[in-house]
């Protein structure tokens, strides 16, 4: 978890985000409550997986605050972009690391 967490943070300070992350974060800032809500909680759901971190109380929170069906879909689509981006990032950017760790 915490080998995940520096590469993400190695990656950041090396990719410059801050213009698309500016214009998602106005993007989201313009859209109603009801629709920005589940958008953050598929944003969040994406990104926990990839810091290896507990899912379980985001899953409960967002079925609480969307509803059995809005907060299942958000929380599926969220999952398996988080699911591909750890994948991503297991098969790129920490690749070497794991193989190091094997042998």
């Amino acid at each position: 978890a915490a080998v995940a967490a520096a590469a993400l943070v190695v990656l950041l300070c090396v990719v410059d985000v801050s213009g698309p992350l500016a214009a998602l974060l106005d993007a989201v800032r313009a859209l109603p409550p009801s629709q920005s809500a589940p958008l953050l909680f598929a944003l969040t759901a994406a990104s926990v997986p990839t810091l290896v971190a507990p899912t379980t109380p985001f899953n409960l929170l967002a079925g609480a605050m969307l509803g059995n069906a809005l907060g299942t879909a958000v929380i599926s689509l969220g999952c398996a972009a988080g699911a591909a981006a750890a994948f991503a990032l297991g098969r790129t950017l920490l690749a070497k690391f794991a193989r190091r760790q094997l042998n």
